[in-house]
């Protein structure tokens, strides 16, 4: 089986309401969409979620530029393919819109290998199958506190025993008052953990991690 051609299209999706995170005002969802076909009729698919048309241009360009080296190869040879493409961008630096389109390509490879075999990913990298918690993520800034707390509950009442909810607002009383609120409406059993969005410097991520302490929380994620 060989990479017979690789496709790339960007996607973009308005959101019924924006999305308001510390340090993002997000309206759409904007993603490359990178699309591996081999001679044998099977595809795989790799998506980069990107923030806004224009940069996904730029990581689309470099996907296109990279899929020059994975043409014509075995998709089911991963590491092979990875360590191809590693090398070729060492002087862009292997970080950034470099990665996110070495990580494309290899995504599609892997989903190619999984179809081709039958396979889920999880048995390809030797997993075993087995139950794992899952959490709701959502109750975000751009909401009002009552939204969020009936969000949560909402979660809660679904059969959900853990919430992410987002911090970061305009002043660490808020993130207090928001946060309280939804541990209220949840109770102590459920777990709870918060996510900045990379929103706060390290002085006020102390001082936050300090105020929000008697709640009980799982983990602050992404904080600076």
């Amino acid at each position: 089986m060989r990479i017979d051609t690789v496709e790339t299209r960007i996607v973009s999706l308005p959101l019924e309401r924006p999305v308001v995170t510390p340090i993002h005002h997000i309206t759409t969802v904007d993603t490359v969409l990178t699309t591996l076909r081999t001679d044998e009729g099977v595809e795989g698919i790799a998506y980069n979620w990107v923030f806004g048309v224009p940069r996904a241009r730029v990581v689309k360009a470099m996907i296109d530029d990279l899929a020059g080296l994975v043409r014509g190869a075995d998709p089911l040879e991963t590491a092979a393919l990875w360590a191809r493409m590693w090398s070729d961008v060492n002087f862009l630096g292997r970080s950034g819109v470099a990665m996110l389109a070495l990580s494309a390509l290899d995504v599609a490879c892997w989903d190619v290998k999984g179809r081709a075999l039958g396979l889920p990913l999880y048995r390809l990298l030797g997993g075993a199958r087995r139950a794992v918690p899952a959490y709701a993520g959502g109750l975000f800034l751009s909401d009002p506190l009552d939204a969020i707390v009936e969000e949560a509950r909402g979660y809660v009442a679904r059969g959900f025993r853990a919430v992410k909810m987002r911090a970061g607002a305009a002043s660490l009383a808020d993130d207090v008052e928001r946060v309280a609120a939804v541990r209220a409406a949840i109770g102590p059993e459920v777990a709870l953990m918060v996510d900045v969005v990379q929103g706060w410097t390290p002085e006020q991520a102390i001082r936050a991690g300090r105020a929000l302490e008697p709640f009980g929380l799982g983990w602050i994620e992404d904080p600076v």
